[in-house]
């Protein structure tokens, strides 16, 4: 599947489209959730790509039960930041900002790193706060709170 997930780019939508939906077919017959929250990822990443940002919510909404269900920490963080930039695409700041700190909150495991969230947080709290330097401040503040495990 990455590979033909990779040809969207190339224009190949309905060709990837078909993909996804075939393996969904195929892991919700024999209720393989794991699989199943793995396609909707991936199928919110393509509804993202075409700009249908609905559609991308909704395939992220099932995914994200299903993966905190299955407490699949990777997975959950990196859906929770997909939701933070498809809010902040939206330019629905908040949730944008709620999503990024959602997932960083989820990889405080030692096992993740906090770049990724971090550099979100300092793109979305900027259209939250409204003021110079905001940026730098939302960033600062959460990095603080980091040693307060």
């Amino acid at each position: 599947l990455p590979h033909h997930f990779g040809s969207v780019q190339g224009g190949e939508y309905f060709v990837t489209l078909t993909y996804i939906q075939q393996g969904l077919d195929a892991a919700r017959q024999i209720n393989d959730p794991v699989r199943i929250y793995n396609l909707l990822f991936y199928a919110s990443w393509l509804a993202l790509a075409q700009g249908d940002y609905q559609r991308s919510h909704d395939l992220l909404d099932e995914s994200l039960h299903l993966m905190r269900a299955g407490n699949d920490l990777n997975l959950t963080a990196a859906a929770l930041w997909r939701l933070g930039h498809l809010c902040w695409l939206e330019r629905r700041s908040p949730q944008s900002l709620a999503a990024f700190q959602e997932s960083l909150t989820v990889r405080r495991s030692p096992v993740f790193g906090y770049a990724h969230p971090l550099s979100s947080i300092g793109t979305a709290g900027p259209r939250c706060r409204r003021g110079p330097g905001a940026r730098r401040a939302g960033c600062a503040s959460l990095c603080r709170g980091l040693g307060k495990r």
